[in-house]
């Protein structure tokens, strides 16, 4: 595989930047993973498709940080309609 210098890159052209940078790399894997998260990307719909769409990595990133703080707060609710139960989400 192949390095880039990722830090050179300005970041509103970094994921289109990587993506062209594994359309040309020989490592199937890298290519089979990015393939599951265009199509992720591309299969999204309504303002999660906008989100994961932003050329800014920032914000396609923060898109996991969301859906993690949104499952633990529908966990503590879901604990306290099981009579506090502790809800472990992993």
């Amino acid at each position: 595989m192949n390095a880039i210098p990722f830090a050179s890159v300005p970041t509103g052209t970094l994921i289109a930047t990587i993506e062209d940078f594994i359309q040309v790399d020989s490592e199937v894997m890298l290519r089979a993973y990015w393939r599951r998260w265009t199509s992720w990307r591309d299969n999204s719909g309504g303002i999660i498709k906008e989100l994961l769409s932003n050329p800014n990595p920032e914000v396609v990133l923060s898109l996991s940080d969301l859906y993690e703080a949104a499952l633990l707060r529908s966990g503590h609710r879901l604990a306290k309609m099981l009579g506090g139960r502790n809800i472990r989400i992993t």
